[in-house]
């Protein structure tokens, strides 16, 4: 089914996100936070002019890429829907004109007294933390804030190891000695599961065999993962808490949890002591924006705010301030409405998807992420882009990830699912053709495993070709997956599938990498196994390094490393399929 042809599914295009009122949308809407000047829903006088069009720079690439009609299934959470922006932010105007510094009458982020101390108030009342701080430098600030503020040089923490890269950044910086929780993993697709509270037993119970409980200054988990999976954050701190040993969350993606009971609930109202939201990651707030929340009782908040401080620039954008204040007035004011469509929304484009027959609606915990799991992943992401104008999140081998929030219109989901509902029913073609084809050369009496092997080889090959013609000329710059697929255990690489030998702690490795350097070493030499990695290695989307500094590199890390390679994923920390190793 072609989406265009759908009468039940097409858009007027050239209308698509324009609202039928012109300045008097949102007339009635009055908000009390830090965008103070203009009134919501005016329009510029000078919209009219057009911009100055000489200039090839990002801007200017930006400006180009917003009339694209490409559908947003990403973040940032405010996903360019122009009717809702005009409505709720259209009294943001031309950013230049409101960009200030701490001035009279406009507070000071790191001395906050009035207007910025009460929009931290009000964050921390709209998600039941005792303090709430806004965070300029995104979660990364959050995260290394509230681990620096935690503990102290050579510490031991337990951290799970699928936390995010900043966490790694904080482990080096205090040159922590992490003590690492393998989540399980789903292992036909390689995304994480959540923790239990078993699980965290275990470790604590096993470190503590050998060295004194008091040793551990801080549990760090990422919940929810990527995918949408959550931890048991409740149960989790109450054992913890037995122990004064304080829980951080970095819940990057849960900033929407608190504001709807269809949603897992917040880390906040689960105890946690430390919690890291990306507010522009689901709600409508620009990029680089979040908050981190204090529960008190255990952790030291002067100590910190003192590290809150430091890795928060001395310039905070009033700009990106102000973006978080609005978003979090929407969600109190008009929270309860907008959830309530979101999720009705979502309810009824969730039962679509899972109707198809070949790429498979992976259930996670939070409704809002639609992972979507398919065997060749990245074919799959580029297919919605380049043929139906669709940008995905992220791929990984064999899933990817639609991101949605509060400000998507229904013309993304309808677009989404009648993309989908139209590869499904070619990839159904494929494979009914490619058995007729089997059953016309080959003996009946080839076992099912050939049988079936022989299948994905017919399909996947008419996909590669088909992939050609989607990417135009640009799929030469995308190594051919069916070459992984075609090797014996290559279906069976999982992106999640590593238990690393750590000989050295990062901060050993990297004290070790200043004094001797590093020898760059190619994966498909022999040579590398066995040597101790300089670098940290991830795929991102989503910066969870696959390979630590002072972490041994084995025979599975290359094969994963080279699997994502193949699947055109973005690997941070390979150079020209070479590894920095330790001398």
């Amino acid at each position: 089914m072609n989406w265009n042809e759908d009468k039940s599914i097409k858009m007027n295009l050239d209308k698509t996100g324009k609202s039928d009122k012109t300045g008097t949308t949102n007339k009635d809407i009055k908000y009390d936070d830090i965008l103070l000047n203009g009134n919501a829903g005016t329009t510029n006088k000078n919209s009219g002019i057009k911009p100055n069009v000489k200039y090839n720079d990002i801007l200017s690439k930006l400006d180009k890429y917003k009339d694209e009609n490409i559908v947003p299934m990403h973040m940032p959470g405010a996903k360019r829907n122009k009717e809702l922006i005009e409505l709720y932010m259209g009294d943001m105007g031309n950013p230049y004109e409101k960009d200030i510094t701490e001035i009279n009458g406009f507070d000071n982020m790191h001395n906050a007294e009035t207007i910025i101390k009460d929009a931290f108030d009000e964050a921390a009342e709209l998600y039941g933390a005792d303090e709430s701080w806004y965070l300029v430098n995104g979660s990364t600030a959050g995260n290394m804030s509230a681990i620096c503020g935690v503990t102290h040089k050579n510490d031991v923490v337990i951290m799970a190891r699928n936390c995010h890269i900043s966490v790694y950044n904080a482990v080096i910086l205090n040159e922590l000695n992490p003590v690492y929780i393998y989540p399980e993993y789903d292992e036909e697709y390689g995304y994480y599961k959540g923790i239990t509270l078993k699980e965290i037993k275990f470790i604590v119970d096993k470190y503590s065999s050998d060295h004194d409980r008091n040793d551990i200054k801080a549990v760090i988990l990422t919940s929810p993962t990527y995918e949408g999976n959550v931890s048991d954050i409740k149960s989790i701190a109450e054992y913890l808490h037995q122990y004064n040993i304080p829980l951080i969350v970095d819940e990057a993606h849960g900033a929407h949890f608190n504001f709807s009971e269809s949603f897992p609930q917040s880390a906040v109202k689960s105890g946690a002591d430390v919690v890291i939201n990306s507010v522009h990651k689901t709600l409508p707030s620009l990029t680089q924006t979040a908050i981190m929340h204090i529960n008190y009782g255990i952790v030291d908040v002067e100590r910190i705010r003192r590290y809150w401080n430091i890795y928060q620039s001395t310039s905070p954008s009033y700009i990106l301030m102000s973006s978080i204040a609005r978003s979090l007035s929407i969600v109190k004011n008009d929270g309860d409405k907008l959830f309530a469509e979101y999720v009705d929304k979502l309810t009824i484009l969730r039962n679509g998807l899972s109707e198809l027959k070949h790429i498979r609606l992976i259930n996670t915990d939070d409704i809002s992420k639609l992972v979507l799991g398919y065997k060749d992943a990245k074919w799959l992401y580029d297919t919605l882009f380049y043929k139906y104008k669709i940008q995905l999140e992220m791929s990984s081998i064999k899933y990817v990830i639609a991101m949605t929030s509060i400000f998507d219109s229904q013309e993304y989901y309808d677009r989404f699912l009648a993309a989908l509902k139209e590869i499904d029913e070619e990839l159904d073609n494929r494979v009914l053709a490619a058995l007729k084809e089997i059953d016309e050369e080959i003996d009946e009496s080839i076992s099912k495993y050939d049988r079936e092997d022989i299948l994905n080889s017919k399909v996947d090959k008419d996909l590669d070709n088909r992939f050609n013609s989607i990417h135009n000329g640009e799929a030469d710059n995308r190594l051919n997956y069916s070459s992984i697929n075609n090797q014996d255990n290559g279906n069976k690489i999982n992106v999640a599938d590593f238990r690393d030998e750590q000989a050295l702690t990062i901060a050993q490795a990297f004290n070790r990498r200043d004094l001797s350097g590093c020898d760059e070493i190619q994966m498909n030499n022999e040579k590398i196994y066995g040597k101790i990695s300089g670098e940290s290695v991830y795929v991102y989307p989503p910066g969870i390094p696959i390979l630590c500094p002072g972490e041994v590199i084995t025979r599975k890390i290359i094969a994963i490393l080279q699997a994502a390679g193949e699947a055109g994923l973005e690997v941070v920390g390979v150079k020209e399929g070479a590894l920095l190793c330790l001398r």
